[in-house]
């Protein structure tokens, strides 16, 4: 089952642009599922160094993000990739605070 944060709503809505998926966040809405003009589904993935999102802009690993991660994967392996990226952010990142980073990677795979 996927993973929500508290007080995060679904939505069907499908967003065409950065613009329209920053503007749904910032509403406290979250697009789950969007997809591309042509209907493919969009990976969120990372941009390096910052870390943010290549498709929303919001920190990575965003809700559509975890929601990929979490597919397929035990909660073992999702915490052991987790942590690689962890490691791989705070080579990024070395003026994130550990306890953030630990926040932002691994405390929601548990």
């Amino acid at each position: 089952m996927p993973m929500l944060l508290p007080g995060v709503t679904r939505t069907s809505e499908q967003a065409t642009s950065a613009v329209d998926r920053r503007a749904m966040h910032a509403q406290g809405v979250l697009a789950l599922t969007v997809k591309e003009r042509g209907g493919h589904q969009v990976e969120h993935n990372p941009d390096r160094p910052s870390w943010r999102c290549g498709v929303c802009g919001l920190s990575w690993p965003c809700e559509p993000a975890r929601e990929q991660l979490v597919r397929g994967r035990s909660r073992l392996d999702l915490a052991v990739l987790m942590w690689e990226h962890l490691e791989e952010a705070a080579r990024d990142m070395p003026q994130a605070p550990a306890s953030y980073l630990f926040d932002r990677f691994l405390r929601w795979t548990s």
